[in-house]
């Protein structure tokens, strides 16, 4: 609703992302959060399978996708995509590190590169 102000329409997104990443309601058309976990998981092990030791490999993609693969390189709960998701500025960077050994997270949310008037989120 457009009356809504901005503040409220932000606060009832924020708790609708949460409830969906606690698997406590159904958004039509959007998959669970454990089946888009599971989805992003996939095409982590995917992107990465193949990659040779100091290649590098960019995806550009959304803020669920980032908390995904954020909680899968943490071993974070589902519920923990929402409060990830929140936190996620648009056009930052996050860096995850791959090798025989494992998974870590190098850098995340990094904003340094943008101009000051050009930092946003949710």
């Amino acid at each position: 609703d457009s009356s809504l102000a901005a503040s409220t329409r932000l606060r009832l997104y924020a708790e609708e992302i949460r409830l969906w990443a606690e698997g406590s309601i159904v958004v039509d058309g959007v998959a669970p959060a454990a089946q888009f976990r599971a989805r992003v998981a996939h095409w982590l092990r995917r992107a990465t399978a193949e990659t040779a030791s100091g290649q590098n490999v960019l995806a550009v993609t959304s803020a669920g996708v980032i908390a995904a693969v954020l909680c899968e390189v943490a071993g974070l709960p589902d519920s923990a995509l929402a409060q990830s998701m929140g936190v996620i500025g648009n056009a930052s960077l996050t860096g995850v590190v791959f090798s025989a050994k494992g998974t870590g997270l190098a850098y995340f949310n990094g904003t340094g590169h943008l101009a000051g008037d050009l930092l946003s989120g949710i």
